[in-house]
């Protein structure tokens, strides 16, 4: 997954803010049969366009959380322009509130809405605080009837919240918000972000989004509406917002699009021994963020509708008791509570997952389910294994075997079905059953062997960076992949090289050992054990 080719065409936003194409915002529906696109927009004298919201609950654009900097953390504000068809309360802008990390009850983020609260249809502004549904929200006493364009603000300080309609600061008011760090996508469209996606949709008409990693000031707030009403005075619009530095700025003129064939997709390589290739589907921007090892990039995945199609061979299709080895590099975003495949062949084949609920590993088959004991969705990348010797599953995190336990009963194929990466082909469909990957992946491989588990520390080994350093003059060190190599002078020879893992200070002088074999030789070659952490070496004669 090195590629670096350009995408397939997707339905999205661009990201004309600060943040670049990492914030681009895509359409979960891929196709444009559950959103109008090219809408007349909101602002006087500009033809661009806007996209109507509002045909069930997969209506609504996203933002994977592929970088940190997409957890929106005070001081922040949010602007848009909001025309709604009916009364009935959604969100326009919206990050988490539906559960927090790996399921708990720690509720965060935010959402700006609109419609009707209480008898008036309004605007609203609220902020989750934290526990279960904690939350404070803030009302724009004002009824604002429905087929109307209004321009919306709010910023936050992280103790004062202000609320701005066409212009004006029309609610005030103070609270403590917590982020959401569960990993829920910030929702153009809907929000309060569960497992089965967003559960607030709105139906409107949205138009000229962003987010600000700053609080705007009144007369800022005041000239982007201006510019909105009356160019000629006051500027036009988008020179306004870019003045003010969004780290997000989407213009809702998406064109929409229909799903090329996989065929004019790009393609992702395949250097093992089956004959096909594997495609980037819409939605994947190949070598999209940094990878895991040096000088190398990831596939980043997006969690609702896309992945890499590995294709489909009779090799990725183990049967009875075949034996089979998966693994690849992966980072979460973090996870949310939804089952996520790294890779996987089925629903009754096998697939190596993420358990969103817990944050651990996990592989699957029609017998059951085996999880790792450690967590894995830390937003830190981690090496991952999976291995069926035909009767055992074997779970490795970071070349390191965290668990192992019999899986009975033969493997049922599915011979039909792709090989998907960052995905499950038996599970694909959005706000229900989907289990894309919510983070990237890099260097997947499956083996149609169990490798062992000095093999799987040795292919570790190969991507963990080995530092030496010495304040001896007598000793050299040289590393060459997963050896050390230990030389001294010819006058010390007869001398005895010692080694001593984890020494805690120069002044101990015990648990030194003996390297067989050093005394009638001046150099030896060591197999470095990741498992050791550090190791200390001496000559003494």
């Amino acid at each position: 997954l090195q590629e670096t080719t350009p995408p397939a065409p997707v339905a999205m936003e661009t990201n004309y803010g600060t943040l670049g194409s990492i914030g681009n915002a895509y359409y979960s529906a891929t196709n444009a049969s559950v959103v109008n696109f090219a809408q007349t927009g909101a602002l006087a004298g500009d033809s661009d366009q806007a996209a109507a919201f509002g045909v069930g609950q997969i209506s609504y654009a996203f933002v994977p959380r592929f970088s940190p900097a997409l957890t929106i953390k005070a001081p922040f504000s949010v602007e848009a322009w909001v025309n709604q068809s009916n009364s009935t309360y959604g969100i326009i802008v919206g990050e988490g509130g539906g559960e927090g990390l790996n399921g708990n009850e720690q509720f965060g983020g935010f959402q700006m809405g609109f419609g009707s609260v209480s008898g008036l249809n309004e605007a609203q502004m609220l902020y989750y605080t934290g526990g279960n549904n904690n939350y404070t929200q803030f009302n724009d006493p004002s009824n604002c009837p429905t087929s109307t364009w209004y321009h919306l603000v709010a910023t936050y300080d992280g103790t004062n919240s202000i609320s701005y309609l066409d212009g004006y600061p029309i609610v005030t008011g103070q609270v403590t918000q917590v982020p959401d760090m569960g990993g829920a996508p910030l929702t153009i469209g809907n929000g309060k972000w569960t497992t089965t996606g967003g559960q607030r949709q709105i139906q409107a008409i949205i138009d000229e989004v962003a987010v600000y990693t700053n609080v705007l000031s009144p007369s800022r707030v005041a000239q982007h509406y201006n510019a909105g009403i009356d160019p000629a005075e006051y500027g036009t619009y988008v020179t306004n917002i870019l003045a003010d530095q969004p780290m997000l700025y989407y213009r809702m003129d998406c064109a929409g699009f229909t799903n090329p064939p996989e065929s004019v997709c790009p393609e992702a390589v395949n250097y093992g021994s089956a004959p096909v290739e594997g495609f980037y589907l819409p939605g994947i921007v190949p070598g999209g963020v940094a990878g895991p090892l040096s000088n190398n990039v990831a596939a980043p995945v997006n969690g609702l509708f896309s992945c890499i199609d590995a294709g489909n061979d009779p090799s990725f299709n183990p049967t009875g008791t075949d034996p089979f080895t998966a693994m690849c590099w992966f980072k979460g975003n973090p996870a949310d509570g939804r089952l996520q495949t790294l890779i996987g062949h089925g629903a009754t084949n096998w697939s190596m997952n993420v358990d969103g609920s817990s944050g651990h590993l996990a592989v699957s088959t029609m017998n059951g389910s085996l999880e790792s004991s450690a967590i894995v969705n830390d937003g830190n990348w981690h090496f991952l294994a999976g291995v069926d010797n035909g009767s055992d599953i074997y779970l490795y995190v970071d070349g390191q075997l965290d668990t192992v336990a019999p899986l009975p009963g033969g493997l049922a194929g599915e011979p039909n079905v792709h090989l998907y990466l960052g995905g499950n082909a038996d599970y694909t469909q959005i706000n229900n059953n989907e289990q894309y990957l919510s983070g990237a992946i890099a260097q997947a491989a499956l083996f149609t062997n169990a490798l062992s588990g000095s093999e799987i520390q040795q292919l570790y080994a190969l991507t963990v960076p080995i530092t030496v350093s010495t304040n001896s003059t007598n000793i050299v060190f040289s590393v060459a992949g997963t050896n050390l190599t230990l030389s001294w002078p010819s006058d010390h020879l007869g001398w005895t090289l010692q080694a001593q893992t984890n020494r805690l200070s120069v002044g101990i002088s015990t648990n030194w050992v003996d390297v067989a074999g050093s005394t009638t030789v001046t150099n030896v070659v060591i197999p470095i054990n990741l498992t050791n952490g550090s190791v200390f070496y001496r000559l003494t004669y």
